[in-house]
């Protein structure tokens, strides 16, 4: 998911001074590298983050 759609309000403007959306997606992105650096490590067959941060945000 983009950063600009997570932090864009209703009128489409992007407020990048939300100190809580940007902790989420940090966290979010930090989430991500863990889980595909276990997938590598792990010798995951499938490699596919998109759906692990779909399941996230589910």
């Amino acid at each position: 998911m983009s950063l600009g759609l997570l932090l864009s309000d209703e009128s489409g403007r992007i407020d990048e001074s939300d100190v809580a959306l940007l902790s989420i997606v940090r966290r979010m992105n930090e989430i991500l590298r863990d889980v595909g650096l276990r997938m590598i490590m792990g010798g995951s067959r499938v490699m596919n983050l998109q759906d692990v941060l779909y399941r996230m945000l589910k």
